[in-house]
């Protein structure tokens, strides 16, 4: 195995990692105990402050670039969003009446 595929082998691995936490975290967090908790926290980021009532935190390493990509990811996902106007609301309360 050459370098480039050690490389590609452990990009792999991290993106899979990041998708599963992505994945879980959620319910992991949800269900789990303390110890589960501080994990999911802690892999979040780091420097956590409480002021005027807000939390901060400073973003992990691997989170940036999803903060960052965000705004244009969403941008493309209501891009294939159907487009609500009158006509269409019209033309699904007309259906509904004939479902009924």
């Amino acid at each position: 195995m050459g370098n480039e595929d050690g490389a590609a082998t452990d990009w792999l691995d991290k993106v899979e990692r990041a998708f599963n936490f992505a994945c879980h975290a959620k319910e992991a967090f949800t269900k789990g105990n303390i110890e589960t908790k501080k994990k999911i926290a802690m892999a979040l980021g780091s420097n956590w402050t409480l002021m005027d009532k807000k939390l901060r935190v400073s973003p992990s390493k691997w989170l940036v670039p999803i903060e960052k990509g965000y705004p244009a990811l969403e941008r493309e996902y209501f891009r294939f969003e159907p487009i609500k106007n009158k006509v269409s609301t019209a033309k699904n309360a007309m259906l509904e009446s004939i479902k009924q």
